[in-house]
């Protein structure tokens, strides 16, 4: 058969450390792999401008950056999700608004995966 795509999907629940000017915050990307065999997800980087809604205020998120990953290969089943959890994945420099705090932010990736 033909390779189909595994897909971010949105993520849900509450990352351990929360995002806001001047700190780190855990990146929470969940994954599906659509395919009747295993994948191996070995990298995922951030992949264009990171945006946030939500907050107290006015949220631009020009100081934002994603680091990669660690942790890799994360195995996938045939037909499963899974969470990936990369503590201080995305870091907020103090450039960024303080109506950024309690915002909700997209984080754009870009995931690296081998047949397992």
């Amino acid at each position: 058969g033909t390779a189909q795509s595994v897909t971010v999907v949105e993520a849900s629940g509450t990352p351990t450390h929360m995002l806001y000017p001047g700190a780190s915050g855990d990146l929470l990307v969940e994954l599906d792999n659509p395919n009747s065999y295993a994948v191996n997800i070995v990298s995922i980087t951030g992949n264009g401008a990171v945006t946030g809604s939500g907050g107290v205020g006015t949220c631009a998120t020009t100081g934002v950056t994603v680091a990669t990953g660690t942790g890799f290969p994360i195995a996938v089943a045939p037909g499963n999700n899974v969470s990936v959890v990369i503590p201080n994945g995305v870091s907020m420099d103090t450039t960024s608004d303080s109506g950024c705090q309690g915002a909700t932010f997209q984080v754009p990736v870009t995931i690296t995966v081998h047949k397992g």
